[in-house]
């Protein structure tokens, strides 16, 4: 599929009217991004500890659905991502995991906001570059 058909089909489902959906869609998301690479852990990088390596790079397409909550302060989800590493490296990586969503901010009734992490598994179709780089070959 042409990169720009990917494109357009991104920005189209970035920017569907999220609350125009009932309730219960509002229980699945989908979720578009891209971002660098970085050398830490996920600790280290929740706490700004790690180096961020421009030259790597990639978008992401995500689906999940909420599979429990706290407190109404927190979401949990099961995530599935199709990654595609545009820079540094250039194979697909697919991963499955659980996700905690923080839902509640102060600004929320003028910008809905939400904050996540998780973790899970990884398959990627080759070898990583990244990987190599920081942690030796395997």
């Amino acid at each position: 599929m042409p990169m720009r058909i990917i494109i357009i089909i991104l920005l189209f489902l970035t920017f569907f009217p999220f609350f125009a959906q009932s309730e219960e869609a509002r229980e699945h998301h989908i979720t578009v991004y891209g971002a660098v690479m970085t050398d830490g852990t996920l600790t280290g990088t929740a706490g700004f500890k790690a180096n961020l390596d421009r030259g790597f790079k990639f978008a992401a397409v995500t689906a999940g659905k909420k599979i429990g909550h706290l407190l109404d302060k927190i979401d949990f989800e099961l995530e599935g991502q199709i990654v595609k590493h545009i820079a540094g490296q250039h194979h697909w990586e697919f991963n499955a995991l659980v996700v905690a969503r923080w839902l509640r901010f102060p600004w929320n009734d003028i910008i809905k906001t939400s904050f996540a992490f998780g973790e899970g598994l990884s398959l990627a179709t080759e070898t990583s570059a990244f990987e190599e780089k920081y942690h030796g070959k395997k």
